[in-house]
């Protein structure tokens, strides 16, 4: 997540808004939940890592919506999917066991979907 989140303030340079979604708090928590997730990795931390994700994607839309201009609140959305999808990818095994021919996860697909939808709603 960290990685995806740099990379997004190197490709949005002058996006204020993508700039500020790795603050010293947002890596401390990425930190913490990939902490419990290696020590408790039982569905009720994800579903609760899952609520947690699609509030605050929720909570940023609609501040983007208010507070900032179309297009750099654009860049925002699309620098949030962008994590996700390469979090998505980066977590792929490879070798007779994956899950499909292209390796992708209905569950993984299915929380960026709901990202998505969390992030234009408003």
């Amino acid at each position: 997540m960290v990685k995806g989140l740099e990379a997004a303030a190197t490709q949005h340079p002058n996006n204020p808004y993508v700039g500020a979604l790795l603050t010293p708090a947002t890596r401390k928590q990425i930190a913490d939940f990939s902490k419990e997730f290696e020590e408790i990795p039982k569905q009720s931390i994800v579903n609760d890592f899952k609520r947690s994700a699609l509030n605050r994607c929720a909570q940023a839309s609609a501040w983007l919506l208010t507070n900032a201009p179309a297009d750099a609140a654009a860049e925002v959305k699309t620098s949030i999917l962008a994590v996700c999808h390469r979090v998505a990818a980066e977590s792929k095994e490879t070798g007779p066991f994956t899950t499909g021919a292209d390796n992708k996860d209905p569950f993984e697909e299915s929380v960026i979907d709901e990202i998505d939808r969390a992030l234009h709603e408003s």
